[in-house]
């Protein structure tokens, strides 16, 4: 948990006493913290008096995507949202999206993939999950944010759960299985696009720091997708762009350092 999650946790959930209880709300820490576990419940039974919401804390959670797995083993709902623990998910915007959306798709028994809107320090990002071309993959970062995403639980019965080879990652390995599964015109799986905000979105830098461990994911997560004479395509791309990264960082120190004198 980051310094600032005892007050966003309040936050998050004070802002949701309004909300019937078709939302239920499943925390996941790391295993082991005491005083985690103490800050969760006593965040958690304050608006437990206050609301009707579905609250669980559940431990075990080493990484990011085995705390995900654990959400959606036991997450009860027909859909499932992700967010982190500095993000704030605008859950009356789900509720009517669900409800709007998904009716599209009733008649056939399919619940859709809902693709929504993130919003960014005031800036809007759609979902974007394109339909796989050899040279576009090679080329493409990771286009899209799971927090603008409302998954259908049933979608991880078909595809399985997030892998926990990828530290910051996974989301994007799974995306590229969603993609590959829905552009095959699997029958039981859809996109539907909306306009619809999802959630305030803070990634704390943890995915933009210019490691290049994160590059290195990114060609792992796109190999099993790519024809072999696209892979030296692919490693020449992750390569130069984590130089530029490294190149523009280089170039904020230096602007900064001049600043401060």
């Amino acid at each position: 948990m980051r310094a600032n999650a005892r007050a966003h946790l309040d936050h998050l959930l004070f802002k949701q006493h309004d909300i019937n209880s078709r939302i239920e709300f499943i925390f996941v820490g790391p295993s082991g913290n005491d005083i985690e576990l103490e800050l969760f419940q006593n965040a958690i039974e304050r608006v437990r008096r206050l609301t009707t919401l579905q609250i669980r804390i559940l431990f075990g959670g080493a990484s990011v995507y085995e705390a995900m797995n654990i959400g959606i083993s036991h997450s009860k709902g027909h859909y499932i949202f992700f967010c982190g623990d500095t993000d704030s998910p605008l859950c009356d915007h789900l509720l009517s999206c669900i409800d709007t959306c998904a009716s599209s798709c009733r008649r056939t028994n399919i619940r859709p993939i809902l693709l929504g809107i993130v919003r960014r320090s005031g800036q809007l990002t759609k979902a974007y999950l394109p339909k796989i071309t050899g040279f576009r993959l090679a080329i493409e970062r990771n286009p899209t944010h799971h927090q603008a995403i409302l998954y259908p639980a049933q979608v991880f019965h078909s595809l399985g759960f997030y892998s926990h080879d990828y530290r910051v990652l996974g989301d994007y390995e799974f995306h590229l299985r969603l993609r590959s599964r829905i552009y095959m015109n699997c029958p039981e799986l859809c996109f539907v696009e909306t306009n619809c905000v999802f959630c305030d979105f803070d990634d704390g830098g943890l995915s933009s720091t210019g490691r290049i461990g994160n590059y290195i994911e990114s060609y792992n997560c796109k190999k099993p997708f790519l024809k072999a004479y696209l892979l030296p395509l692919a490693l020449a791309f992750e390569l130069f762009a984590f130089s530029w990264a490294r190149i523009r960082r280089f170039t904020r120190i230096i602007i900064t350092d001049r600043q401060a004198y």
